[in-house]
């Protein structure tokens, strides 16, 4: 059968190419580990890393097929790829690079490459799984708080952007100046008054006459009063408004409404003080004056409690508002509901005051509700402030690994602070802008923490690697302890430079790369002595028991047996009796030939070669 030569590959070499591209491009697998194997042209790659599995194995196994077509081993070998998890004896996924294999080698292959082969490959590999990288709550939108509904437009509503509702004090003038009573008077008909005030100036000049002249326009005066001589026209115009007034308030439309009823009541009022005692209609007026009155004081308590819901409106239009304007609101809308619950229940307005309370009660609520969040909004904004402070003093001093996860959880909080913070309150907007500060530190901090986990596993994974190498050595288990030389080297150079263990790693590498060559050494001792044995074993024992041996990686000892020797011994005494020089050539080329091949095993061992007779005289010594 012609078997096809490979050339020589560096699988450690291989190995170390292969774990940086895989650490560089998919750090979700790291710590990993990258064993090769050769078995006849099969190149065999096994990525060991954490759980859980990949999603996509296929983002591996472009990375190792392109390592494996850089290096030019396609040439040579087919090359297999399994991925495993940590701790499982089984792999979940894996891909072929070249499909096709050496005829002769087909059926070797196929047995190298199943998943027992595999196993029975790194049957002496330990393995230690890594914990998985931990896993940032969804932020919660601000809760929508709707705008009440009022059917009266002397209420508010506190929705962004606000409503201006029909009737809103904000633009009411509450003089009661603002109507012309002469106006009013001249729409009742009324005719102006006489009045006084004539100048006497002719009393200067007629000192006799002054008396008279005063009594005169005295009485003038006194006639020309309201309701005195002429039809009581201020009495019919006073009844007037004020039943305008009253009609108004029986079923008031309105805030706005209320007002304009108050200055017809108001100027009502004025004209019936204005009937003089004298006046026949005086009495009438006095008893419409004593009525009206009473309507106008608590006319004037509901005026005086719209005004504070109208003052409360205004300080909640247009949100968001500071803590201290929506506490401003609060106390305006309390007051206003406390101003119409002390009317008595036999007021006239008693029934649209209630009404009114209702709908004001809401709005409290409302109000309320804007406050407690606008409150909570200012403690977190400042609980954020404070705990970023923290963070960045706890990161900066850290000196250990519970240092960074203890920065990094306060950065958490930072952030969780500022997210609880909602919109429409006043430090929505500058929270966001620190949010977009804040999280790429927290970022960071995660990332140095997790890079921080990572070193750490590294490093004491290689300390446990070495100290089962060490163990293995003592027990001339040189496979063995090569293997976890080779992988305590490599976890040992995988500590990043900026880790704390960094400093403590770096000396070991030396140590361990020196201990793996050592190790190496002694293995390839180990295997020579072994293949040393093996080929003496068929030379001695090949027809008879030609010699006997002892090996050890310093020195071949071969000593011949007596019955040999003796044999020797007899076929060359009847040679030269029976003069048969033929025979005698063919005993001196069989000693020769014994001798060629015992220097051959010692030459391939590399193992010093000593023969002896069976009376252990030394017949050759031979250094390869």
């Amino acid at each position: 059968m012609t078997k096809t030569s490979t050339p020589p590959v560096d699988l450690a070499s291989f190995e170390r190419l292969l774990q940086q591209r895989l650490q560089a491009k998919l750090t979700e697998l790291t710590p990993l580990q990258v064993n090769c194997f050769i078995k006849r042209e099969t190149l065999l790659m096994v990525v060991q890393h954490p759980a859980p599995v990949m999603a996509h194995p296929s983002r591996a196994f472009r990375i190792l097929e392109a390592a494996f077509d850089e290096e030019g081993l396609p040439e040579h070998f087919r090359g297999l790829m399994y991925l495993e998890v940590e701790g499982r004896n089984q792999p979940y996924a894996f891909h072929t690079f070249r499909d096709s294999l050496p005829p002769n080698d087909v059926a070797e292959q196929v047995k190298a490459t199943t998943p027992e082969g595999i196993q029975a490959a790194q049957q002496q590999k330990k393995r230690k799984s890594f914990p998985a990288p931990p896993p940032p709550p969804p932020r919660r939108d601000l809760e929508e708080i709707p705008p009440p509904q009022y059917s009266d437009p002397d209420t508010i509503s506190l929705a962004s952007p606000p409503l201006t509702p029909e009737g809103d004090f904000s633009d009411v003038d509450l003089d009661l100046d603002s109507l012309d009573l002469d106006q009013m008077m001249e729409e009742f008909g009324a005719e102006e008054a006489p009045k006084g005030g004539e100048k006497f100036w002719l009393a200067v000049v007629i000192a006799g006459a002054a008396l008279s002249v005063v009594v005169f326009f005295g009485s003038l005066y006194v006639l020309s009063r309201p309701c005195v001589l002429r039809a009581c026209e201020t009495l019919d115009v006073a009844e007037e408004l004020a039943g305008r007034a009253l009609n108004t308030l029986e079923a008031p439309p309105s805030g706005q409404a209320i007002l304009q009823a108050q200055q017809q009541l108001n100027q009502a009022l004025d004209l019936l003080a204005s009937i003089p005692p004298w006046s026949g209609k005086h009495d009438q007026a006095q008893r419409l004056l004593a009525e009206y009155d009473t309507t106008s004081q608590r006319l004037s308590e509901l005026v005086a409690a719209l005004s504070l819901a109208s003052q409360g409106a205004n300080l909640s239009q247009n949100p968001p508002h500071p803590v201290a304007r929506w506490e401003s609101a609060q106390s305006k809308w309390r007051e206003a509901i406390a101003q119409l619950g002390r009317l008595p229940a036999n007021s006239p307005f008693h029934d649209f005051a209630q009404n009114k309370i209702q709908e004001y009660r809401q709005n409290l609520n409302v109000v309320n509700r804007r406050l407690r969040l606008e409150q909570e909004a200012v403690e977190s904004f400042a609980a954020a402030q404070e705990a970023a402070k923290i963070a960045e003093a706890r990161q900066g001093i850290a000196q250990s690994l519970q240092d960074l996860q203890l920065a990094s959880a306060t950065w958490e909080t930072a952030v969780r602070r500022l997210q609880a913070i909602q919109s429409g309150t006043t430090p929505y907007e500058e929270a966001q802008q620190q949010l977009s500060v804040y999280l790429p530190k927290l970022s960071a901090a995660r990332e140095r923490a997790r890079n921080e986990v990572f070193a750490t596993d590294a490093y004491n994974q290689a300390l446990r690697l070495a100290q089962l190498a060490q163990s293995a050595e003592t027990r001339n288990q040189w496979s063995e302890a090569v293997s976890h030389w080779r992988s305590a080297v490599n976890y040992i150079e995988q500590v990043p430079s900026d880790s704390f263990n960094y400093a403590k790693a770096q000396p070991l590498i030396k140590t361990y790369t020196d201990a793996l060559t050592e190790a190496e050494s002694r293995l390839r001792e180990s295997l020579q002595v072994r293949q040393a044995r093996a080929n003496l074993e068929r030379v001695c024992k090949s027809e008879d028991l030609i010699c006997v041996y002892t090996v050890t990686d310093r020195l071949i000892r071969v000593r011949l047996t007596p019955t040999y020797i003796e044999e020797i011994q007899q076929n060359a005494r009847i040679a030269q009796q029976s003069n048969n020089f033929s025979a005698q050539v063919d005993l001196l080329d069989h000693i020769f030939t014994l001798e060629q091949t015992l220097e051959q095993i010692s030459s391939e061992a590399g193992i010093p070669l000593e023969i002896y007779t069976s009376e252990n005289v030394l017949v050759k010594r031979f250094n390869p």
